[in-house]
């Protein structure tokens, strides 16, 4: 999982491929299990609808740390973003052990 900025909160989001190739971050979550489950409130759409976002509607990505921090705003928006390293490679493989999501 990712991080990715709504608003100046921190959630949980995957990023997948859709069907003609373009990558989609299809929800935000509390935690990255939630995440990974697409359990739980989904904080992208609570986003989406108070910020009065139509489905389909463009909005902004910003790569704050590629492959670990994003943000998404509307266009035209300002945001600023606290820039946090990603944790180090070993924690995180210990952590995906513990959480099952071994890639072997």
């Amino acid at each position: 999982t990712v991080r990715l900025v709504l608003d100046g909160a921190t959630h949980h989001a995957t990023i997948e491929s859709g069907l003609d190739g373009d990558r989609e971050i299809t929800g935000a979550y509390d935690n990255a299990r939630l995440a990974r489950d697409r359990d739980g409130t989904d904080r992208l759409d609570e986003w989406r609808r108070s910020s009065g976002i139509e489905l389909g509607r463009s909005v902004a990505i910003d790569v704050v740390e590629s492959g670990f921090l994003y943000g998404v705003r509307e266009p035209g928006e300002r945001a600023v973003y606290e820039a946090t390293e990603p944790p180090d490679e070993g924690l995180a493989a210990i952590a995906r052990d513990l959480d099952g999501d071994r890639d072997d």
